[in-house]
């Protein structure tokens, strides 16, 4: 073989070798990419999602803390979009759907109730009790939509024409006139209200007969008491300034706290941890497709402390945290599904159940973080 045959093979070879090795660097690559987007859907051992459908939304926690209520898009009445209410256990499990018509559900304190609002006909709506026991549906007529059911023990309060009514005792609470159409949030013991028409907030005690002005010429975003009652916060945005977080005692003559100021950007409604001395909400920048950029913050009551949820830090969405009754957990969105954050991980990790002994709860029982038990339902476009 001559020299130049002998060249011509060796560079041959030397193309097949490098070929081989760019094909293998690819593969490489390629199940690299496959890892990631599989740990994005399945989850974490600290964070895993509850829904896959991308058209999910997070409605309540149950008392006990291990259902999480879901709101999902369902058939068409009319011009309204009905909403289906599931009820999905936050460790994995088969997925129960509550109703096909059910939003702003509660839970009675006991756990053997359900009140929610259901769409009836040319934009009114009805308030109706569901027993989880024998699954008995009773309506209790009809409700202001833009004020959710609340359990003041085991009476439920509606709010009509103006007034708070306790369903099924022919009672009322006396408060102050409410707005027609008005945001109403009552506490869980029934003796404070607040409300807002979106551009002023107020609240009053029972029998009180007057009402403190609270938040006025800004547009009042979102309201939530404390659990004990006697703490609101509230979100506001101004037309020429950002949103602002701010917190007061209602049971004194205090000025209200500011815990957070916002350029640009949206604040969601905030939650409140059970202990009442945090509040966890989310941001997100304003612009088309910024909600990847939508990260959870948690700011202390007192105004002492604002920070960024530190297990969550990535270049995924975060928004809308709801803490769980014991605290344990928030669950959050995150394109279009509800996912689940277990708040004693110190870090997103990824699960092993067979090695990891913390893929069990406080109870010993195994969490089953790849399941999606309701994906496979998908609702109608």
């Amino acid at each position: 073989m001559s020299p130049a045959q002998d060249g011509f093979f060796a560079r041959r070879i030397w193309r097949m070798v490098l070929a081989a090795g760019l094909a293998t660097l690819s593969l490489w690559v390629l199940l690299a990419q496959l890892g990631t987007q599989s740990a994005v859907a399945q989850g974490t051992a600290s964070a895993w999602p509850l829904t896959a459908d991308g058209a999910s939304r997070f409605a309540g926690w149950s008392p006990d803390g291990e259902t999480v209520l879901i709101n999902r898009w369902g058939e068409t009445a009319g011009d309204q979009v009905l909403s289906e209410l599931w009820a999905v256990g936050i460790l994995g499990g088969p997925a129960i759907r509550i109703s096909e018509n059910a939003v702003q559900p509660a839970y009675s304190p006991d756990g053997q109730h359900l009140a929610y609002l259901s769409f009836a006909i040319e934009g009114q709506w009805s308030a109706r009790r569901r027993s989880l026991a024998n699954g008995r549906d009773t309506s209790l007529g009809t409700a202001n939509w833009h004020t959710p059911p609340v359990w003041i023990g085991n009476a439920l309060a509606l709010i009509r024409d103006g007034q708070v009514s306790l369903a099924a005792r022919n009672e009322e609470l006396r408060f102050p006139l409410l707005p027609q159409r008005a945001r109403v949030r009552l506490t869980a013991d029934g003796d404070w209200a607040a409300w807002s028409d979106g551009a002023s907030l107020w609240a009053s005690a029972r029998l009180a007969g007057t009402s403190r002005v609270l938040a006025g010429g800004a547009r009042v975003a979102s309201f939530v008491w404390a659990p004990d009652g006697r703490q609101l916060a509230y979100v506001t945005c101004a037309e020429t300034a950002g949103p602002e977080l701010w917190v007061v005692r209602i049971d004194a003559d205090e000025t209200p706290r500011l815990l957070a100021q916002g350029q640009a950007e949206l604040f969601s409604q905030p939650t409140w941890s059970p202990d009442g001395r945090t509040l966890a909400f989310s941001r997100t920048p304003l612009g088309a497709e910024t909600s990847s950029a939508s990260d959870i913050w948690l700011a202390s009551a007192n105004g002492d402390e604002l920070r960024p949820l530190p297990r969550m830090r990535n270049e995924l969405e975060e928004s809308s945290p709801s803490w769980s009754p014991d605290g344990r957990y928030l669950a959050f969105h995150r394109a279009g599904d509800v996912w689940m954050l277990d708040m004693t991980r110190p870090r997103e990790t990824t699960p092993d159940s067979t090695t990891d002994p913390e893929s069990s709860d406080s109870a010993g029982r195994q969490a089953d973080h790849t399941t999606t038990p309701i994906a496979q339902q998908t609702p109608p476009a």
